[in-house]
């Protein structure tokens, strides 16, 4: 189920897939809670989630993301507090959408405390949690419970009364370890030990399901990263460490072989011989991933891997700029060298490994940057395989080519400064991407060195010096004398600024969809919601909406600087008076697809102008955990839940007249009653539709006067 929810969680990030709008309650957990006698004579409390497929509920210990679980247990001088609250090992990895470290729980998990019981008694309190799946979260819940305890007196296990008659639990062993101690121990303990369904269990279907997040930095599927890999290795061969040797290697089967047959065959094992080599470089993290299947997610998520890797990247990219030559040692290359000399099948092998060692300046860094591409991958050995697969194939496959059809080597262009073109531009590309796994250790470990202004400027800094170069602007050590640039190489500039170009209004703001999840989230940034809204907001000037507070809203918490109601009753009476239609906005603070939503189709421009001229936003947080006054509390009539807090009540109030619980989830309504003008809508990220959908609901407003 690790696999399961990691996956498909990826899938949804990247494509986004659409929530579909039903009258629907979703209940995707029940609670059981009783209690158990210790060997000591103690008593556990034992609480049990029941938790449908693909919904989970979050660990004790969450920050900076959802909610997490949480019990509070009302004071009862009849009992000894013996531990804190425990909780079954969670599953623990790092979450990119809520750009945390996330602990989270599937069906099978357990709760539960030690108490002493000193007589018999009632244990009072109440458990709190919110529940996600991979296209929404739910509003939290808080459910009171009550246990009826007594010392242990012959009877081995009692049931509390609030118990909802789930199948008996096996019993579980008892573990005192802090929660927190807990997640950090090795990830095949916590296999071995947890109640996390076996990955075996998955449907073939849903295991196999992989697909890229919406990064886009580096791709997710198996043939994603296979064809990433071959790309890795033709780009490769076209360095001056790599290029100069196909001719002569060429030469070298041609010459040593009596018939061509001969050739051809030799030719098909040197190039067998360097794919070979490189997937046996793969095998020993298939033994790592045995010892610590969770290794990738592990290496992915880890700021001090992400730092040095980080580093790694620097060092390649300075060496492609030639700041100093990276060279293996020359004992190495001697001995392979010697022993390519004994000719055979033995002596084939060895030249592919000469091939591999001499080349290493140069396939290094590429090979680095596929390697630093996997393990954000989710694929494990097995993609990390794949990727030296094709990092070999894409190497070898031009070599046994030539070496096969040697006349085509006439159209092959000569060596020349060309190659070191090449190799300056993987330099650059390379500094880029460093920075890349800078930011995801300042984003895990939140420490705002490289916020979204700062990342990007760096960007831009990077691709201009490019675009520079590449107009021969300057030199670099290892740069030939150019009286003129050539075609590609001015085309490839022109490319190279424009996507600079591109990239500096996201330094004020612009969403940069083309390059989305490479720089950190725009939240997470020195000014949130961009430097020119800033600039317009503190100066008092510029665009109506951003200057034209309405009073009641609360432009500071809504996207794009919008008006936004907070509440509905007093969103109504502004509506009444303006006569516009009303526009409600069930959301959340930690729900990530009402962000994309706002990022990618609010704004659009069309969307923006209807939001802010034809229509009153009313936008209702049903995880607002602002407590309620105590007689404005109450009992839900639909779901007979209590109504503690303002999310509650928002919560309450999409249920009782919508019957839905999800978010994001939009209305359009009038000033007469909640009755939907047009059918709601839901989780969709096609803007024309979102577009369409408003119009109607503005002509359904004017019909109904």
């Amino acid at each position: 189920m690790k696999k399961l929810a990691r996956y498909t969680f990826s899938l949804i990030l990247a494509l986004f897939a659409t929530a579909a709008v039903q009258a629907q309650i979703y209940e995707p957990v029940e609670w059981d809670w009783g209690m158990e006698y210790t060997e000591d004579g103690n008593v556990k409390l034992l609480f049990t989630p029941s938790i449908e497929d693909h919904w989970h509920i979050y660990s004790l210990n969450v920050e900076g993301g959802p909610l997490p679980t949480e019990f509070e247990f009302a004071d009862n001088p009849k009992v000894e507090w013996v531990t804190d609250l425990m909780e079954s090992e969670p599953i623990f990895e790092y979450d990119k959408s809520f750009e945390v470290d996330l602990a989270y729980h599937e069906d099978g998990a357990y709760f539960y405390r030690i108490i002493k019981v000193k007589e018999a008694t009632t244990v009072k309190g109440t458990l709190s949690f919110m529940v996600c799946n991979d296209e929404m979260c739910l509003p939290p819940e808080w459910i009171d419970f009550e246990i009826e305890v007594k010392p242990k007196a012959g009877a081995a296990t009692t049931s509390g009364a609030g118990s909802q008659n789930k199948p008996q639990i096996e019993e579980k062993p008892q573990d005192n370890t802090p929660v927190d101690e807990v997640i950090e121990e090795d990830t095949a303990i916590a296999v071995a030990e947890s109640d996390v369904t076996d990955v075996e269990a998955m449907p073939e279907t849903e295991e196999a399901e992989m697909a890229e997040e919406g990064s886009g930095d580096q791709p997710k599927s198996l043939w994603g990263i296979f064809l990433f890999a071959v790309g890795g290795g033709l780009i490769a061969l076209v360095t001056p460490c790599v290029f100069p040797m196909v001719p002569m290697t060429v030469s070298f089967f041609t010459k040593q072989s009596k018939t061509p047959g001969q050739g051809i065959s030799k030719a098909l094992l040197y190039g067998f011989s360097i794919v070979a080599i490189y997937v046996l470089i793969s095998l020993p993290f298939h033994l790592f991933s045995q010892i610590s299947p969770d290794i990738f997610n592990q290496f992915s998520t880890n700021s001090v891997l992400n730092v040095i890797l980080f580093a790694i990247f620097i060092f390649f990219a300075l060496s492609f700029l030639g700041a100093y030559e990276i060279t293996l040692p020359s004992s190495w290359i001697n001995s392979a060298d010697k022993k390519a000399d004994k000719g055979g099948v033995v002596g084939i092998f060895f030249m592919a490994i000469v091939l591999i060692l001499v080349s290493f300046t140069c396939t290094g860094p590429a090979l680095a940057g596929v390697l630093g591409s996997v393990l954000s991958t989710d694929g494990g050995a097995t993609a990390l395989t794949v990727a030296f697969l094709g990092f070999g194939l894409g190497l070898a496959f031009p070599f046994t080519l030539f070496a096969i059809f040697p006349g085509w080597m006439n159209s092959l262009p000569k060596s020349g400064g060309w190659m070191n073109v090449v190799k300056v531009s993987l330099g650059f590309i390379e500094l880029a991407f460093a920075f890349k796994f800078l930011s995801q250790a300042d984003l895990v470990e939140q420490w705002h060195i490289l916020e979204r202004e700062v990342f990007l400027a760096i960007w831009v800094a990077v691709f201009a010096a490019w675009a520079m170069y590449m107009f021969n602007l300057f030199r670099l050590p290892h740069d030939s004398d150019v009286n003129k640039i050539s075609v590609g190489r001015g085309v490839m500039g022109v490319l190279v600024l424009s996507f600079t170009f591109y990239m500096i209004p996201g330094l004020f703001g612009a969403p940069l969809k083309l390059i989305a999840g490479m720089p950190p989230p725009s939240f997470y940034s020195e000014t949130p919601g961009g430097l020119y809204q800033a600039r317009v907001v503190s100066s008092g000037g510029g665009e109506a909406h951003a200057a034209d507070h309405i009073e009641g809203t609360h432009p500071e918490s809504c996207p794009h600087g919008l008006n936004c109601f907070h509440d509905y009753e007093t969103g109504l009476a502004y509506a009444k008076e303006v006569d516009k239609p009303i526009l409600l906005d069930f959301t959340g603070w930690a729900c990530v697809n009402c962000r994309r939503m706002e990022e990618n189709v609010w704004s659009d421009p069309t969307v923006l102008n209807h939001l802010r001229n034809d229509y009153v936003l009313i936008s209702l947080y049903v995880d607002e955990r602002k407590e309620l006054p105590e007689n404005e509390q109450y009992t839900s009539e639909v779901t007979g839940k209590k109504v503690r807090n303002v999310g509650n009540y928002w919560t309450d109030f999409q249920i009782t007249n919508y019957q839905n619980n999800g978010q994001p989830f939009y209305v359009i309504v009038g000033h007469d009653n909640l009755e939907p003008l047009v059918a709601p809508r839901a989780y969709d990220t096609d803007i024309q539709a979102y577009i369409s959908w408003l119009e109607t609901g503005m002509k359904k407003f004017e019909e109904g006067k």
